[in-house]
């Protein structure tokens, strides 16, 4: 018998969008739906950390006016 593969099948964030006012912080949480026992972990990223920086719990803080794209990988 061969175990099935191991891999992340989707990764959804909630809430999807925010508006945060500068200084202002905004938790976003991750659910990784995962196969075979594959690690569920999440590395969070900010296209644009001039005006939102996010941490490794998922907490966005803004830091400046603008746009910023939040994405979570796993």
């Amino acid at each position: 018998v061969t175990p099935p593969p191991l891999g992340v099948t989707s990764v959804t964030v909630s809430p999807t969008s925010a508006s945060i006012v500068v200084g202002g912080t905004q938790t976003i949480t991750a659910t990784v739906a995962a196969v075979g026992g594959a690690a569920t972990t999440v590395t969070w990223t900010s296209s644009n950390t001039s005006v939102a920086t996010v941490s490794t719990g998922g907490v966005v803080t803004a830091v400046a006016p603008g746009t910023s794209n939040v994405a979570a990988t796993s």
